[in-house]
C-alpha cells in the first residue's frame, strides 16, 4: 500500500500537464473553466484542441420553489 506524505492526504488530484492532448468542456459553468488560462499556459501549447458541447454557451437559470428564476 502506498503511503502519502503527512498533510497530503486530502490534496486535490492534479492532471499531469504533459499528458493532456485535448480539453473537453461538457457544460459551461464558470467554476469549471476559470483555470483554463493557467492550464494552457502550463502546457505551453499554442494549438490545444478543445471539444465543447453544443449547448456550452446556453444561458441557464436557477429555479427555487416560490421564487423567480435567477441567472447564476
Amino acid at each position: 500500500m502506498r503511503r502519502s506524505r503527512p498533510g497530503r492526504e486530502h490534496a486535490p488530484t492534479r492532471p499531469v500537464p504533459g499528458g493532456i492532448d485535448i480539453i473537453v468542456l461538457s457544460h459551461g459553468h464558470w467554476d469549471h473553466t476559470t483555470g483554463m488560462d493557467g492550464l494552457v499556459g502550463r502546457l505551453g501549447r499554442v494549438n490545444m484542441p478543445v471539444l465543447i458541447h453544443p449547448e456550452f454557451w446556453s444561458r441557464r437559470r436557477l429555479a427555487f420553489p416560490g421564487r423567480d428564476p435567477v441567472e447564476p
